[in-house]
């Protein structure tokens, strides 16, 4: 991004349409924001304006469907993910809602990646409250497979992939 404020309106206004669709769901949205949030977020540089005012978008968008900043729950410095030469940046970040936010168990930044100039954030998540169906399995309704409406669905709510399985089921249909 170039800090377009109508890029991550739109990014939000689709996370804002999901978090109506399925109410209390939790949510992690993470990413190459390409911006700070605050003095902790860079080492020997400058913020431009366009910067801060798409910072400050992503901070009201986040306050609204009540998104934290992940990294920042553990740490109160540091945790740079881009860097050129001497100057250090956290501009990738994962956001979460309270309740994902408290199963966090682990979080860091790694550089091993040698062919690029960013850190990856791993964390790590001990999801407690999954749902379970019968003695500790889950199963998945391959009934819904059969209509024709959900397949529309699905494929609308998901980026251009293989849909072999999809595909090979409406022909047995």
């Amino acid at each position: 991004n170039n800090h377009d404020v109508a890029f991550f309106e739109e990014v939000y206004n689709i996370i804002q349409q999901l978090a109506n669709r399925y109410p209390g769901a939790n949510v992690i949205i993470m990413g190459d924001y390409n911006t700070t949030f605050s003095e902790e977020d860079y080492l020997n540089r400058r913020t431009a304006a366009r910067e801060q005012i798409v910072a400050g978008v992503i901070e009201n968008r986040n306050d609204e469907l009540g998104l934290t900043d992940v990294y920042r729950l553990h740490y109160n410095e540091g945790g740079y993910t881009w860097r050129r030469q001497n100057t250090y940046s956290r501009i990738d970040y994962m956001f979460g809602t309270n309740e994902i936010n408290e199963q966090l168990m682990e979080i860091t930044t790694n550089w091993t990646f040698d062919k690029s100039d960013h850190a990856a954030i791993v964390a790590k998540f001990q999801l407690n409250n999954a749902n379970k169906f019968g003695p500790g399995i889950k199963r998945v309704n391959t009934d819904m497979l059969d209509k024709q409406e959900f397949l529309n669905e699905v494929r609308n709510e998901l980026t251009p992939v293989s849909y072999t399985h999809l595909r090979a089921h409406e022909t047995e249909a």
